[in-house]
Order: structure tokens, then sequence, then C-alpha cells
């Protein structure tokens, strides 16, 4: 897996690792809370010869054995007679604790306890029956010791606890819960079969996957897939009316399909096209034209349908023979992949022409279309569109007549060389709406002033989306 691959799976299951993190949390302030409070007190004993004829390196290797010395029995039983302790002499040697750091002469003892004060009294008293004991393990037989034992830094009473580390266990517990969490979150989704992505969509659907539209990112608007949609519509509309039937895989589509249903027609009415459902006759465009002016009746240019994912076969093979293409409503997680392969089945079967499929949250666009109602509007709503207009069909069926013929330049019966016919007046040219021919890379304009007196161009009709 990528890096955006493992950002998706965790916005996706933010859930499991926010349950992770504050479990881990938890558990973490818990042992800093009920874990009982210990206190280190610290002493120092510096270690030095009595005599010139001691090499310092002889000193240093008896050093290294004197941390040993600080926690037998020989210093450990006279500390607990003289402080009078009720602990037994392995508990006070589990708290005694000395060592000789590296190339020094130095002995550090530290003793840790629940009580603060009688750790500081346990490690002096250490540290002057250690200081002893090793003098009198040292002495020879003419009854000097070669080394000396001096504290040089005796103990003083703690004022913070050594343990529990609150800061530490709140930091371990942080790394545990989210590595904990994005692990729950990754097996979580390998074990979910609902799609998720576009690829998913592809991947689910079978061998002839139409296109699936979702938004790319949050910058692009969010009524992109009712845009080109609107676009293929609107195109298809140019030859007749058109019937759309908009359909998702489970029940948890169907507020996804009213939604796009809605954009559409948005979109459509905004474009001059009268759009009507299966229960009602039109919907009139927006437009500014006084009603006197508008046609009485007229069918409409589009008519969207709807289907329930749940309905028979005959119900699906009825609609689909009465529709013009059809577009599948896919939002995120809303199906299993077995949802939409038999979909993807049921619709080959019945020989569909799907459009596309709409993969995006209709959440998101509530909430884009809602911050764009709350914000101001800085620019006035442009005026509509007026309703397009069928062209009139011509004898030669197929082809459309985009102008009108310009007279011809009168004939006379002058010799070629002498005959200068007419030059014909100036048109200029008349406003068209341009049109692009399938799979042509320019415009092609109504009106040329440099070719003959007569301009037609025809454009045969499609019924492809």
């Amino acid at each position: 897996m990528e890096l955006r691959e493992y950002v998706a799976v965790v916005g996706r299951r933010w859930r499991w690792l926010a349950a992770c993190l504050l479990a881990c949390l938890l558990v973490a302030l818990a042992a800093a809370l009920l874990s009982p409070k210990t206190w280190t007190a610290q002493t120092q004993v510096f270690v030095s010869s009595t005599t010139e004829s001691t090499s310092p390196q002889f000193l240093q290797q008896r050093v290294k054995s004197y941390p040993d010395v600080a926690s037998s029995a020989e210093v450990l039983d006279p500390v607990r007679d003289t402080l009078g302790l009720s602990m037994s002499l392995a508990q006070l040697r589990a708290a005694v604790e000395a060592e000789n750091p590296v190339d020094t002469s130095q002995i550090n003892i530290s003793v840790t306890l629940r009580d603060p004060q009688q750790a500081a009294d346990v490690a002096d008293a250490v540290a002057e029956e250690f200081s002893s004991a090793v003098e009198r393990l040292e002495t020879t037989g003419s009854g000097s010791s070669p080394v000396t034992l001096t504290v040089t830094n005796p103990a003083a009473v703690p004022t913070s606890p050594a343990s529990p580390q609150i800061p530490l266990l709140v930091a371990l517990g942080l790394v545990c819960g989210l590595g904990s969490g994005i692990a729950a979150a990754v097996v979580r989704d390998r074990w979910d079969t609902r799609v998720w992505t576009p690829d998913d969509v592809r991947a689910a659907w079978g061998a002839t996957v139409p296109d699936v539209l979702s938004s790319g990112g949050r910058r692009e608007p969010g009524d992109r897939a009712a845009q080109v949609l609107a676009r293929r519509v609107e195109r298809r509309a140019q030859n007749g009316p058109v019937r759309v039937l908009i359909a998702a895989p489970t029940d948890r589509g169907t507020p996804a399909v009213a939604e796009l249903t809605a954009d559409l027609t948005d979109v459509l009415t905004r474009r001059g096209l009268l759009v009507g459902g299966p229960d009602e006759q039109t919907t009139t465009p927006d437009t500014d034209a006084p009603a006197s002016d508008a046609p009485a009746a007229r069918r409409p240019d589009v008519v969207f349908t709807t289907v329930p994912p749940d309905a028979a076969l005959s119900t699906w093979r009825d609609e689909v023979a009465s529709s013009d293409g059809v577009v599948v409503v896919c939002p995120p997680g809303s199906a299993d992949r077995v949802d939409v392969f038999e979909l993807g089945q049921l619709l080959d079967g019945v020989e569909a022409v799907v459009v596309g499929i709409v993969f995006t949250d209709p959440t998101r666009r509530r909430r884009r279309r809602g911050d764009e109602a709350a914000a101001p509007a800085a620019v006035p709503a442009a005026p509509a569109r007026p309703a397009i207009a069928r062209r009139p069909a011509t004898e030669d069926t197929g082809w459309t007549r985009l102008t009108s013929p310009v007279k011809p330049a009168p004939v006379t019966d002058e010799p070629a060389e002498a005959a200068r016919p007419a030059r014909p007046a100036r048109v200029e040219p008349a406003t068209a709406r341009p049109n692009r021919v399938k799979g042509a890379s320019r415009r092609v304009s109504a009106l040329s002033r440099r070719t003959g007196p007569r301009v037609t161009v025809r454009i045969p009709p499609t019924n492809e989306w």
C-alpha cells in the first residue's frame, strides 16, 4: 500500500483509530494514577589511596568491585539495625543500587523507597556503613588500609517522585494507540467488502466498465458529475425527447439518486430544457420571458425515472426498454462488491445503455451547497438561457440545414472573357449557434464571406452518449 492509500484508509476508519488511541491513553493514565509513587535519594562516596606506593591503576581495579559491597549483608544488616527498618534484607537490597562511573574513583549510591525522608536517611546510612566496610575489608596484616572512603555528597530529601513518570507514560500510550489504531483500520478495511473508491467500482462491475464520474478532490465542485451528465443529456436531447433511468445497487443509495436527480433537473432547467418526471407533465424552465410568449403545451425534453434495486427482472426490462440510457449512482460505502457486480450483470442482460456511474458522496455536496447558500452573493445571477429551438427537418432524412441559401448572381449570355459577374452584396454574418460535429476538432461557422454564394453544413443526428 502507498501512503495515499493509508491516508484514505485512516480517513474511512478514523473511528477505529480514535478508539484504539483513546483506549491506550486511558491505560497509560490508569497506570500513572494507580502506580505507587517512589522517591530516590542519591549520595556519592569518593575512594582515595592512603599511601604514595598505591598506583592509580591498582586503585581503579579495586574500585570496580566496591558496588557489590554496597548491597551486601555486611553493609545492609547494620543499616537495618541502626534505623530500625521493618523491611527484610531482600527488600532493602532491592531498594539499594550502587555504581562506579567509568574511569573514576567514585561510587554513586541510590536508594528508592516510598517515603522521601526515609530514602534519604537510608542512603546516608548505607554510605557511612559502606565506607567502614570497605576500609575493614582492605585492611592488611599491618593494620592499615591502602584506601580511604569519604562521603562527598550526602543525600538530600527528594522533592519530586522518581516514578511513575506521567509524561513518559502518556507519550508511550500515544505511540501505541497510533500504531494499533492504524493496524486495526487497515485490517478492518481489508475485511470490508464495500466499494470505497472508483477503482473498487471498476473491479467489481465486470468486463465492460462504463465511465465512472467522481470528484477528484475537495477543490472540484460538488456537482461535477451532474455537470458532465447534463452535457451528455443536452447533446442527446438535440434529436428528440430523452428518457433517463437513474438507479442504485442498494437501498442505501436511494438518497443519492434523489440528490443527483435534483442536481440534473436544476442544471438542465437553467440551460433551457424542459425536465419532467414519471408522474408529472413538465417542469417549466427558469426564464424571464412572459407567460404569454411561452408555448402552451410542450413535451418534456428530458424525463428522469427510477426503479427500486429489488425490483423484478421484468420491471427492469420494461424500464430499460422505455429508456434511452441508464445512470448508476453508487456513493462510497453504500454497496458491496457483489451488489455492484449483480447490477452490472443485470443491466448487461437486459441490454441497457449505461451512460455512466456516479461515484460521489451526497453529504459532501449538501455541505458545500449549505456553505454556498450561507455565503453572501457577490455577483448577480446570470439570466437564464432561452429554450432550445428544434431545427426544422429537411427532405433529406438525417440531415439539417443550418442557414438559408443566398440568391445566386444573375447569368448573362456574354462571352466568358467579357462577362464580369456582379459582385454580391456584402452580407453580415448572422449570429448562429456554433455546432461541433462528432469527431471534428473545430467549430464551423454558419456563413462565410469568402466562399460561394451558398453555404450549407449538414450534421448527422446521433443516438450515442
